[in-house]
Formats: structure tokens, C-alpha cells, sequence
């Protein structure tokens, strides 16, 4: 098994990732190991699918809002793609969007993989900016909003958490996902995820932005004890071909949108479709 800790060793998947799509497994920063102690760990992780808010470009954060129609088709598309993978355990936000998807890769599971709800993978409180657009935002809270965008990692929005807060939050849970089974699935939110990749492969939280993880986007990690874990598939939506594409699918709060996926092969040992 190749564990990018250990030096001599052949990667066996080699090619799965496009380097110039996504970043490497070798971050900087505080050493982070995969703690299992009996083999192999295989993380998932996915974002919600969809919602009339993501469409609209407004500030979810940590408001309870429902899939829409294109957000339950994306979530069915995912759940039948990983029907095939025998989950031990789906541990997702408690955030209805997060849930709803949760639920339907849960129902397709050959064993009815069990869920386990933790608030710490909910998305980052965005205060009194949640329910706005960006504008909207910058229109009535223009000071805190300029401090914001220049300190985006220390800096809360108004009557919310810095990104700090989240980072150090769903860090701690990643690290209790991975110690649930072999095969872990978490369903969660964009500013989540990313705090999860940069707190699992050791990057500069600064860096989260390059990640764009699109609605009911599949992310692969692979974790062997005592080594950082590996990153196999980064934001595939290849099984989402089906599903017509949506105008934007974002927070409302990243310049970038989510109109495009980034397909990619997936090895069988980790997904088919």
C-alpha cells in the first residue's frame, strides 16, 4: 500500500489526479496523521446537493434550508453511485440540506449504513449576513464586510464565526469520522469540506479557496495508520451527466461558481458507478 509519509515507495494509482486540477497530498504546516490502528481507512466526503438559495446566489451559513428539485436529482445520482460501496457509517451535519442528502445515499446502501448527526460539520455562522447576497451584504454592513474580505481567515462576519473557528471545528471532526469504520461518508457543506481538506492534507488554511467542491461533488480520501492521508479523487461530478446543468450552485459568498464538474476516474477499489 503506498503511504506518501514513507519515502522509496510507488504510487499505484498514479495519474488519478490531474495535477494542475488539484493540490497536492504534501501540505505545510502542523503534522496530521491518520490514527486508526487496524488498516485502512477510505473518507468520502460530498456536499449537499442543491438548494433554491444556492441558485440565488444567498448566504446559507447555518440556516435550515431544503434541497430543491435539482439538489434531490443530484442526490439520487450520488446515492446510486456509491450504491455499490458498502459504507460503515455516514456521519453528516445536522443542517436539513446536508441530512436530505445523507438520507438518500443512506436508503440506497446494500446494508443500510447507519447515520450519525454531528453540529460540528455544519456549515460556518455567517450571523446576521445569512439570507443576504453579496451585495445586499456589502450594502448594510459595508465596514464589517471590507474587514472581512481583507482578514477572511480571523475576521467573523457580523454576529458570526471566523473561518478560524470552523477550521478548528471540523477538524476535530474529521479526525472522529475516521475513527468510526473503514468506509466513512461525510455529507456536509463547501465551507466545511474545505476546512476538512486543508485540516486532512496540511495545507495553508489560506489555500481553501482553491477547492470548489460543487453540489453532491465526491471527494476521496485514503487514510493508513500513522501516515497523512491521501487524496484519490478530488470534486467529481462525473455521475451528475444526467442532472441538467445548473446556472450557479454556489454559497453566494465565493466569486467562483459551480456550473461545471471536474470528472475524473475513480479506481473500482473506491467507487463504481
Amino acid at each position: 500500500m503506498f503511504c506518501p509519509c514513507c519515502p522509496g515507495q510507488r504510487d499505484p494509482v498514479k495519474g488519478i489526479l490531474d495535477p494542475a486540477r488539484g493540490p497536492s497530498a504534501r501540505g505545510g504546516g502542523t503534522e496530521t496523521h491518520c490514527v486508526r490502528g487496524d488498516g485502512i481507512t477510505i473518507v468520502y466526503l460530498t456536499r449537499h446537493g442543491e438548494t433554491d438559495w444556492n441558485h440565488e446566489k444567498r448566504i446559507q451559513g447555518q440556516i435550515n434550508v431544503p434541497l430543491n428539485d435539482r439538489g434531490n436529482r443530484q442526490a439520487e445520482a450520488l446515492a446510486e453511485r456509491l450504491s455499490t460501496i458498502d459504507l460503515d457509517v455516514i456521519c453528516t451535519s445536522d443542517l436539513r440540506r446536508s441530512l436530505e442528502t445523507a438520507e438518500r445515499i443512506a436508503a440506497r446502501q446494500p446494508r443500510g449504513a447507519p447515520m450519525v448527526t454531528m453540529p460540528e460539520l455544519r456549515e460556518c455562522s455567517y450571523g446576521l449576513w445569512e439570507g443576504l447576497t453579496r451585495a445586499e451584504v456589502a450594502d448594510r454592513f459595508a465596514e464589517d464586510w471590507e474587514n472581512w474580505n481583507q482578514r477572511r481567515f480571523t475576521e467573523s462576519p457580523t454576529g458570526g464565526e471566523s473561518f478560524l473557528s470552523l477550521f478548528q471545528r471540523a477538524g476535530r471532526a474529521f479526525d472522529a469520522a475516521v475513527q468510526k469504520g473503514e468506509k466513512v461518508l461525510i455529507a456536509a457543506h463547501r465551507g466545511t469540506l474545505r476546512a476538512i481538506l486543508c485540516h486532512a492534507l496540511q495545507l495553508d488554511p489560506a489555500r481553501r479557496d482553491q477547492f470548489l467542491v460543487m453540489n453532491c461533488s465526491l471527494t476521496v480520501l485514503e487514510c493508513l495508520p500513522g501516515c497523512r492521508p491521501r487524496l484519490v479523487l478530488l470534486d467529481d461530478t462525473s455521475h451528475l451527466t444526467a442532472v441538467p446543468p445548473a446556472i450557479v450552485s454556489g454559497t453566494g459568498l465565493s466569486d467562483s461558481s459551480d456550473c461545471a464538474g471536474s470528472p475524473g476516474p475513480l479506481s473500482p477499489r473506491f467507487a463504481s458507478r
